[in-house]
């Protein structure tokens, strides 16, 4: 029987070499705990689609709409201001800086100074000018803003409501302006539905034609002779 060591010189005992391609090399299977040991490769897992939110559309009320443009009107005043004594440094340092060049080119100091300051106060007027039609502008859009909202709400027209200031005023006549225009059509259709037919007003007509008829006739037997009354009477004969 081959021992499973070799002996070697001075008796030593070492390992055999194994090779593992040899088919006479039988590698012992695995335990039951063992196996359960062996990782399972991972599996790959794609995310959850993702559900997109709804925004719901917010109706606001007449005076949430009210406090909003207070709101708004208090940030535009106080960016106005700003922006004026920003403005106000600018022309100040631009006034100074022309009555230097003023000077420099041969004019008194008092010429100087009376010349920069026209110039100053034109450029206020035009500025001024600008600054109010751009506040009108701005106004006339938060204005139709808040009557295309009414309009809509209400079933009328935006252009109806531009005539009004206030979102109260636009609130109240896109009301009432609706509650007509449902009034009118109410009396629309039911006027529709009491007109007469035609074949109602023929015959209408018909025996208004017989009555006057026969009074002729009556009147010629009670010895009207006028035209009418001789027509008639031939007429019923047949003449």
């Amino acid at each position: 029987m081959v021992s499973e060591y070799e002996e070697q010189d001075g008796n030593e005992l070492i390992e055999p070499h194994v090779d593992a391609n040899d088919p006479s090399y039988n590698v012992p299977p695995l335990d039951e705990e063992e196996a359960t040991e062996v990782a399972a490769p991972p599996v790959a897992t794609e995310p959850p689609p993702e559900i997109p939110l709804e925004t719901p559309e917010v109706q606001l009320t007449p005076d949430q709409i009210q406090q909003l443009q207070r709101q708004n009107e208090a940030y535009r005043q106080q960016a106005a201001q700003l922006e004026e004594a920003q403005r106000r440094q600018t022309r100040a340092a631009a006034a100074t800086a022309y009555q230097a060049e003023l000077e420099n080119q041969g004019l008194l100091p008092e010429q100087a100074r009376a010349i920069a300051d026209r110039e100053r106060q034109l450029t206020e007027q035009l500025e001024q000018q600008q600054t109010n039609f751009d506040r009108s502008r701005a106004e006339q859009e938060a204005k139709a803003i808040v009557a295309r909202r009414f309009a809509q709400q209400h079933g009328v027209s935006t252009e109806e409501l531009m005539m009004y200031s206030t979102p109260e005023a636009m609130a109240d006549a896109a009301k009432t302006k609706a509650q007509l225009k449902k009034q009118e059509g109410q009396i629309a259709a039911l006027t529709q539905s009491q007109v007469p037919s035609q074949e109602f007003e023929v015959g209408t007509a018909t025996g208004e034609v017989d009555r006057s008829e026969n009074s002729l006739l009556d009147a010629y037997n009670a010895g009207d002779r006028s035209e009418l009354a001789v027509a008639a009477a031939r007429r019923a004969a047949g003449a």
